[in-house]
């Protein structure tokens, strides 16, 4: 062990316990009886520490096999620092070291042990301590101190007047343990610590990679300190800005209001003319001991000690009375008695919270002084920060923990989503993370957390993966409520669509009013096909089947040799193309550096690439359809899109992945403009840190899609049937072995029988495709119509946008101008990450009817404008909003081709037709409907009629070739889709 080698180089006591030691000094272990107190001795030759112990003494923790040591440490002349020392209960011989210590200033860490994360605990009744199944010391070897000197059992000479000066002493005890317990040398460390432990455990931390680094130089001699995590609970981090926190939270909390408005605005006023400039005075963690006294003391008696008057609340727990009696302070007594304090080695009379220790922090102006600066470093350096909160806790609340930590974390972090926090399937708070560090907000808990019953499996967790705090929490979204209940919606069957939906902007005006609610006055009896669903999926599978049965001739009523006459009947269950075709927001936009490296994850780069390609092809396809059927109301155009990214780190790592979406599809061109040229280019504001440009399309889908109809009904009248306001309620089969029709569609208008079904319901296939449960499931997104300010850049429908912000992402096109719209109107969705849960709480539904989410839509309301201001201007309005239902596979890629029996629930009888009949799809297209829907469904089209295999000459919408060329074969239902497009595989 190095401390070996130190007792050989080692000729100083370091730790300032005494003048030199000599070379050949030997360390010494002997049996001392003190008061009645046998301790065991044990003086450290090389840095002259002392400690006096006593082992397993049976109280409190009593589980078989764990053994504990408690006693005194000492940290310099006459300062004996109490210690209590748990082993793990799983696997300590490998498990972290943790140091638990609470706050005050002055505060004994026996209040954590008895009260909170301890092997056991009073908070059951009783005069007797129980186990504690959630102790901390479950995952952790857990290491309780009473410190500074005078704190609970400590005693000696108190010379620490401040935090700065605390460190030094704490780390000679932790010097003074591993000499004592080599074994727990270079295990993982942390810290952990509570209230005033915002200013210990940031002071702690930072002066403990102090003394490693001077280790490293060799200027002193010590075991370095694996530091790897500091976790503060309600911390009193920022004073300054904490007593403001003060009064914004006793006027809006969960839980009671504690002043009205007018006290409130009375507060504030007090804090600004008062507490403002008192603190402006306060700087630095050293010196101006009068100002930041001066400043603690004006705040608290202006703001702090009023507050806590006004109402009957206990300041730890404003859900309890005044002094609250939970948790239960049991543990006082019960530590003076004599027999305890023998059996644990506790020499002095227990002071929980004595004034000595307090009165020196205070009068040294310590409590006033802000640790976020150093708290800064100690999250810069690396170490893994968890900072939580009790938000019942008023004294060191949950608000001014969040805002604390917010005015010092990078943009990742800022813009990384709330998400839920659950425990046994049980929510418990929410909670952010992002690299290293991490918050998290606990309900229903007060200032004292680890007490409350969910905070034991909380930490328990955090233990659990101590050196990787983020991972533990990244988990732990997993198995969070709103996500579970998002996997529990995904997994039911989704019912029919809204028969009142949202009415969305592009449904005003129908070029074709006569197709809105078209259908035949008596269904067929049979058909050849029946196609369910009349979007864009469902207008290519038709025109792509009519135009090679046109090709082949066997197109013509009776005479084309087909059953049921060729007929295909398309059964839609609300208006002509009223779904998620009607309400997305115009986009073909492949965003190419985005998808490519998704895919080259998944199936390496060239599956990537032509997936890529796959996306690309639909702006050529769509607008050149367009153009050769003169389909002008569907506005199709090319357009350059620009991606605004707020979060600088996300930029700079995006553009350092185009490289090589470069190499492998070199003919998408990305152009990088850095945050001023992106402002000028652009119009947007400095909260741009860049921007990306390419080239992408536009379109009015639904004009299209209906348009498209159209031109079928004109050209196929004898065989195509659209059936609007005819859901279909189930498929079944017919027992004849001889039947030619072999599929039953049940509709409320009658049934028809026919040869093949093809799915084109998006978000709503599991509806009649039982096996698709969790595989495709609805997720409710949002969109808007928004007229731009006069000072808008009015690019004439010739431009669309992006605004990214971390994971989250809001998207924009414009229409072109008119002389109705001279600055063309805005067609901005999105904000899917602002609503209640993140976005979590969207998932697994399928309802677009009135209710929409208000925190999207405010959301989708102000971003262009707070990203283009001042260039926004006046007569901006939103003039409609509504929601849609994206159909999300687990795998983000849309399922196309035959289904099996085993997906369906539906097996064949008939012989006659074997072969020649089936049920197919095309659907799941995962929000981006536009550059995967239409030639999704083209090729189905092809595959329905068994012509895959041919090669076909390019025509209007379609490439040229096999489609098993073109299409990728990553859509394609296989046993191995199913399992990679399961929804659950979202949480990674």
């Amino acid at each position: 062990m190095r401390a070996t080698i130190l007792n050989l180089l080692t000729t100083f006591a370091f730790l300032g316990l005494g003048g030199s030691t000599p070379l050949a000094a030997l360390d010494k272990r002997y049996t001392l009886d003190s008061n009645g107190i046998k301790y065991k001795v044990f003086e450290h030759a090389a840095t002259g520490a002392t400690t006096k112990i006593v082992s397993n003494s049976g109280i409190c923790e009593t589980t078989p096999g764990v053994n504990q040591h408690s006693g005194y440490f000492s940290v310099g002349t006459n300062m004996n620092m109490f210690f209590w020392f748990f082993e793990a209960r799983k696997d300590a011989s490998k498990a972290p070291l943790a140091l638990w210590l609470n706050g005050g200033p002055g505060c004994s860490s026996m209040i954590g042990l008895f009260q909170e994360n301890g092997p056991c605990t009073f908070n059951g009744g009783g005069s007797e301590p129980t186990l504690n199944p959630h102790s901390w010391n479950t995952f952790a070897n857990m290491l309780y101190v009473d410190q500074p000197i005078g704190t609970g059992f400590s005693y000696g000479t108190d010379d620490a007047t401040s935090t700065l000066a605390a460190a030094p002493r704490v780390w000679k005890l932790l010097q003074a343990f591993y000499a004592q317990f080599p074994e727990y040398e270079g295990r993982d460390f942390g810290i952990f610590t509570e209230s005033y432990g915002g200013h210990y455990g940031p002071e702690f931390a930072f002066y403990f990679e102090q003394q490693n680094a001077a280790i490293d130089a060799g200027t002193i001699a010590g075991e370095k300190i694996n530091l790897v995590a500091l976790g503060v609970n309600n911390g009193w981090i920022d004073p300054a800005n904490q007593y403001k926190d003060y009064i914004d939270y006793a006027a809006n909390n969960t839980y009671k209001k504690l002043i009205t408005p007018k006290q409130y605005s009375t507060y504030v006023s007090t804090y600004q003319k008062k507490c403002v400039p008192a603190f402006a005075k306060c700087t630095g963690l050293t010196g101006n001991d009068a100002a930041c006294g001066n400043a603690d003391d004006v705040c608290s008696a202006a703001i702090e000690s009023p507050l806590e008057s006004l109402a009957s609340f206990d300041v730890y727990d404003i859900r309890g009375p005044k002094n609250d009696p939970f948790p239960p302070e049991t543990y006082l007594t019960y530590l003076q008695t004599p027999a305890v304090m023998k059996a644990i080695g506790a020499q002095t009379t227990y002071g929980e919270c004595p004034d000595a220790p307090y009165t020196k922090f205070i009068s040294s102006g310590d409590r006033g002084r802000s640790f976020l600066p150093t708290l800064s470093q100690v999250i810069d350096s690396g170490i893994t920060v968890l900072i939580w909160a009790g938000d019942a806790d008023w004294i060191c609340n949950w608000m001014g923990n969040y805002r604390a930590l917010s005015s010092i974390a990078k943009k990742p972090f800022l813009s990384a989503p709330l998400l839920p926090y659950t425990v046994n399937g049980k929510q418990y708070g929410e909670y952010k993370t992002s690299g290293n560090l991490s918050w998290l907000r606990v309900y229903e808990a007060g200032h004292e957390v680890p007490a409350s019953k969910a905070m034991g499996s909380v930490v328990s967790a955090v233990f659990d993966a101590l050196k990787g705090i983020k991972a533990a929490l990244s988990l732990l979204s997993a198995l969070s409520t709103e996500f579970n209940a998002a996997l529990n919606r995904a997994a039911k069957l989704p019912g029919l669509p809204n028969p009142k939906p949202t009415q969305p902007y592009w449904l005003n005006n129908p070029p074709f009013p006569e197709l809105v609610d078209i259908g035949s006055p008596r269904l067929p009896e049979t058909a050849d096909v029946a196609v369910i669903g009349s979007g864009i999926a469902g207008a290519a599978i038709v025109r792509s089947l009519l135009h090679e049965r046109r090709r082949r001739g066997t197109v013509s009523g009776s005479e084309s040799g087909l059953p049921g006459d060729g007929k295909i009947v398309v059964f839609e269950a609300r208006q002509l193309c009223s779904g998620a075709t009607a309400r997305n927001g115009g986009h073909i936009k492949p965003t190419a550096y985005e998808i490519f490296p998704r895919f080259r994850n998944m199936y390496g780069p060239e599956r990537a690439a032509a997936l890529t390609r796959f996306q690309l092809r639909h702006i050529d396809c769509l607008t050149e359809l367009c153009a050769s059927e003169g389909i002008d109301a569907a506005e199709a155009r090319e357009v350059e899109t620009a991606d605004l990214y707020l979060d600088e780190e996300t930029f700079r790592k995006t553009v350092e992945d185009l490289a090589e979406l470069k190499e492998w599809v070199p003919e998408v061109n990305v152009e990088v403009w850095e945050s001023d040229e992106a402002r000028k280019k652009f119009g947007a504001n400095e909260s741009v840190a860049g921007a990306l440009s390419y080239r992408a399309g536009a379109i009015w889908a639904y004009r299209f899609a209906v348009s498209i109809w159209k031109r079928l009904l004109d050209d196929f009248p004898e065989q195509l049937f659209v059936e609007t306001m005819t859901p279909v309620e189930a498929i079944s089969t017919s027992p004849d072995e001889l039947a030619d029709f072999p599929y039953i569609v049940h509709t409320p208008r009658g049934t028809v029988h026919v040869r093949h079904v093809v799915h084109a319901t998006n978000a709503f296939a599991s509806h009649l495709v039982p096996g698709l449960r969790s595989k495709i499931t609805g997720v409710r997104a949002h969109m808007s119509s928004q007229r731009p300010g006069d000072l808008f850049p009015n690019c004439q429908g010739q431009r669309s946008w992006g605004v990214i912000y971390g994971g989250a992402f809001d998207y924009v096109t414009q229409r072109p101008s008119s002389p109705d719209e001279p600055q063309g109107d805005l067609m901005l969705g999105g904000g899917f990450s602002r609503s209640l849960k993140q976005g979590v709480d969207q998932v697994g539904l399928y309802d677009d009817g009135a209710r929409i989410d208000a925190l999207t839509v405010s959301h989708i309301s102000g971003i262009f404008p707070a990203v283009f201001s001042p260039k926004w201007g006046e007569g901006a309005s939103v003039e409609n909003a509504w929601s849609g239902i994206l159909g999300m596979t687990g795998d983000f890629l849309p399922f196309v081709g035959r289904l099996h029996s085993g997906l369906t629930g539906r097996k064949v009888a008939s012989k006659k037709v074997r072969g020649l009949h089936g049920e197919w799809i095309a659907a799941g297209f995962s929000g981006e409907g536009m550059v995967w829907a239409w030639l999704s469904g083209t090729a189905l089209g092809i595959m329905v009629d068994g012509c895959e295999e041919e090669e076909l000459a390019a025509a209007p919408g379609r490439p040229k070739g096999k489609t098993v060329e073109w299409l990728p074969r990553e859509l394609m239902v296989s046993s191995a889709r199913m399992r990679s497009a399961d929804i659950s595989n979202l949480a990674s």
